[in-house]
C-alpha cells in the first residue's frame, strides 16, 4: 500500500508540474488586456507655465484625452476611472524629469495600469514612447470631410434656429465626428463654431437643416470646415 501511495504521489506531482508549464507558456492575451495598447497619439500642444521646464502633471494633462482613446481602442466602454497612467523618462521606468519644449521636442514614456477593483481593462501596458511637440509648433488637423451621425433631434417650434445650434445633442454629435476624424477631443466655441442654412431668428420646423462646422482661428487643434445635414422630426 505504501509503495502504491508513493507512486500515486509522484504521479500527482508530475501532473501538477505539467499544468504549471502549460500555464506559463500560454501566450494568449485577453482582448481587454492593456498589453495590447502599443501606441498613443501625441498631443498637438502641451500647455505649460514654463515651456523650458514642463512638469509631469502638465504632460499628463496634455495626454489625458489621447490615453483614454488608446484604451478605448481595446475596450470601447472604458472610462477615465477604469485605469491610471504615469509618465517616465525612458522605457525602463526611470522617474520623469522635467523636459524642455522651448528649444525642441522631447520623448517621454507612458505606462497604463488597470484600476484596482475594475474589470473593464486588465493588467498593464508596456512603456509607450510619445514625442511631445516643441512649444509654438502646433500641427493642426484638418476637419474637412468629417462625417457626423444625425442626432435625431425633434424640432422645437417655440424656439429659433439659433437655439438649435446650442443643443447639446447636436454639439456632442459634432465633437464625436471630429474625434473620429482626427482623434482629437474638441470643444464648441473654443475649437469650432456652428451655423445653419436657416434664418437664425426663424422658428424651428420639421425638415432638413444644413449645418456648417468651422474651426475657430484660435483653436490649437483643428483647422478647416465641413457641412452635414440633419433632419428635425
Amino acid at each position: 500500500m505504501k509503495r502504491l501511495l508513493v507512486i500515486l504521489g509522484a504521479f500527482g506531482l508530475t501532473a501538477t508540474g505539467a499544468t504549471s508549464v502549460v500555464a506559463c507558456n500560454n501566450k494568449n492575451v485577453a482582448d481587454n488586456d492593456l498589453l495590447k495598447v502599443k501606441t498613443i497619439t501625441a498631443p498637438s500642444v502641451v500647455t505649460a507655465v514654463k515651456p523650458e521646464s514642463v512638469t509631469k502633471d502638465e504632460v499628463k494633462t496634455a495626454l489625458a484625452a489621447n490615453v483614454l482613446l488608446a484604451v478605448q481602442g481595446i475596450a470601447k466602454s472604458a472610462k477615465a476611472d477604469d485605469f491610471t497612467y504615469d509618465v517616465f523618462k525612458d522605457n525602463k521606468g526611470t522617474a520623469y524629469s522635467n523636459v524642455n519644449l522651448k528649444t525642441g521636442t522631447a520623448d517621454v514614456y507612458v505606462k497604463i495600469t488597470a484600476a484596482k477593483g475594475k474589470k473593464v481593462v486588465v493588467n498593464s501596458s508596456g512603456y509607450i514612447k510619445i514625442t511631445l511637440p516643441k512649444e509654438g509648433t502646433v500641427d493642426k488637423k484638418d476637419i474637412t470631410g468629417t462625417t457626423v451621425v444625425d442626432p435625431q433631434l425633434t424640432a422645437n417650434t417655440s424656439q429659433k434656429y439659433s437655439d438649435l445650434l446650442k443643443e447639446q445633442g447636436l454639439i456632442t454629435a459634432v465633437i464625436a465626428g471630429i474625434q473620429a476624424k482626427t482623434t482629437l477631443s474638441t470643444e464648441a466655441t473654443t475649437d469650432f463654431t456652428l451655423t445653419s442654412d436657416k434664418t437664425a431668428d426663424a422658428n424651428q420646423a420639421a425638415g432638413a437643416v444644413k449645418i456648417t462646422v468651422t474651426a475657430t482661428g484660435g483653436s490649437t487643434k483643428i483647422s478647416g470646415t465641413f457641412d452635414f445635414t440633419i433632419t428635425l422630426k
